[in-house]
């Protein structure tokens, strides 16, 4: 199966800083297989960077979360 992953950003209220721009990763596996990790991090270059590697390495969505959490700590 061809996994797709990509990343998106989205205004998020963060208690005691106020509105800011997280980023939030989407896995895609056809029209109708769509699944958001939302706000994964406000750096916009790791979010990419986690994305990179989840495609470079054809992550499936079993093990992407792992790797997330591996990724950010």
């Amino acid at each position: 199966m061809n996994y797709q992953y990509s990343y998106y950003q989205m205004d998020t209220e963060i208690d005691g800083v106020g509105v800011c721009a997280t980023y939030g990763i989407r896995f895609s596996c056809g029209k109708d297989c769509i699944t958001d990790i939302r706000d994964v991090s406000t750096d916009r270059d790791t979010v990419s960077e986690i994305v990179r590697q989840l495609n470079r390495n054809a992550v499936s969505p079993i093990h992407a979360s792992e790797v997330i959490i591996d990724l950010i700590g």
